[in-house]
C-alpha cells in the first residue's frame, strides 16, 4: 500500500508505507528554525523527527481533544438551583465580571495589533 501526498511546492510526494516514510519540502516563507529537523538513514530511505516545539504543540492537541466541552457537573448543579428556586443571581457581580472580560479583550486586541 503507498501514501500520497499532495500540494508539496505544487508536486506530490508517494511513498510505500512499509515503514519508509516522504519526506517533503516545508511550505515556503518558514525559516530552518520552524521547520521539522531531517536526517538520512543508511537505507537511503528518509526520516523526518520533529522539533520539541512541534512534539509539545501534538501532545498538547490530544490533552485539548481529550478534555470535554462542558463542565457537565457544574451545569447539572446550577439546574437542579433553578429546578428548585434556590439559584441566587447577583447582577452587580455578572455586570463586573462582563466589565472586565470586555477589558481583557479589548487589551488582548491591543496587543496583537501593536
Amino acid at each position: 500500500m503507498s501514501v500520497r501526498v499532495g500540494g508539496v511546492k505544487g508536486k506530490s510526494v508517494s511513498g510505500a508505507s512499509n515503514g519508509s516514510k516522504a519526506r517533503a519540502a516545508a511550505p515556503e516563507g518558514l525559516n530552518a528554525s520552524t521547520e521539522s529537523q531531517r536526517s538520512e538513514t543508511a537505507g537511503g530511505g528518509d526520516r523526518v523527527s520533529l522539533t520539541g516545539t512541534a512534539t509539545r504543540l501534538q501532545e498538547l492537541e490530544k490533552h485539548i481533544a481529550s478534555m470535554p466541552i462542558v463542565d457537565v457537573e457544574h451545569v447539572s448543579h446550577v439546574q437542579h438551583s433553578l429546578a428548585g428556586g434556590s439559584y441566587l443571581f447577583e447582577p452587580v457581580e455578572a455586570a463586573d465580571n462582563l466589565l472586565t472580560q470586555e477589558r481583557n479583550f479589548a487589551l488582548i486586541s491591543r496587543q496583537r495589533q501593536g
